[in-house]
């Protein structure tokens, strides 16, 4: 067969740069390869990526796909097994704090070998993937990001409510603060079913990097998050008060830079 370079290099040159999330046509592929199942034969999609999956396929399939398949179905059956324990009572609590509606059917997690550099995305068409072989995403902590990455598709009303807070004390929304408050009030949830989980961003230094672009680390968040989120979390004021105080200070503090 004769070698054509080009189109062996069009993933590293065109779809790898691209965002996983919201880069089209990424969430459009990613929405396609969930409803694919295991069909021969991808469609609807971009022609490119369309010629290169096809091409790698078969490949996949021997050196791979059984040791991914093996990764997946384990992962799945212990986090069915916590969500069957605790998901109700986590997503009720969830939808308590944040006022927004939850899908009567709730969100499909779609598992793959590898999924992006940090273990998991929610994407821009509403498709959860989740990377079975990433250790940071088993047990409780498993249970909490697959509640963490549904929680992203409230992050058009959050933006909202939070510019709405923002406005009316004319401060600025640091742009990490609503993945913050997901890492913090998902930490949380779970700990409230099972006392003895260690949030995700606890275990595994989450404060200390910089989200979701932001030019500093999500540490100034933590402790406004503490001293204004959490007493709305156990009970006190109303959702939009606590927004005005956790804007008060870290709305400022973004302003005043």
């Amino acid at each position: 067969m004769r070698s054509r370079p080009g189109r062996r290099r069009a993933y590293a040159a065109g779809l790898s740069k691209l965002d996983a999330v919201r880069g089209e046509p990424f969430p459009t592929i990613t929405a396609a390869l969930a409803m694919a199942d295991d069909a021969p034969t991808l469609s609807g999609v971009d022609a490119g990526a369309t010629e290169t999956l096809t091409r790698a396929a078969p490949i996949y399939r021997k050196a791979w796909w059984p040791a991914h398949r093996a990764a997946n179905r384990a992962w799945q059956s212990s986090i069915e097994a916590l969500v069957n324990r605790h998901g109700t009572a986590v997503r009720d609590v969830l939808v308590k704090w944040y006022g927004l509606p939850w899908p009567a059917d709730g969100y499909a997690v779609h598992l793959s070998g590898y999924s992006v550099a940090v273990g998991a995305y929610s994407s821009a068409r509403g498709v959860l993937v989740v990377s079975s072989l990433d250790s940071s995403y088993r047990d409780l902590k498993g249970l909490e990001m697959i509640f963490h990455e549904a929680m992203h598709q409230w992050d058009g009303p959050v933006f909202n409510a939070l510019n709405a807070q923002a406005k009316a004390l004319n401060v600025g929304v640091p742009i990490d603060l609503p993945h913050a408050m997901i890492f913090f009030t998902t930490g949380e949830a779970v700990r409230r079913v099972e006392p003895a989980h260690v949030p995700y961003a606890e275990s595994l230094g989450i404060w200390s990097l910089r989200l979701s672009g932001a030019q500093q680390p999500a540490e100034r968040l933590k402790g406004p998050l503490e001293d204004t989120w959490r007493p709305y979390l156990n009970g006190r004021g109303t959702r939009d008060e606590a927004l005005a105080a956790l804007l008060g200070r870290v709305g400022i503090a973004a302003a005043a830079k």
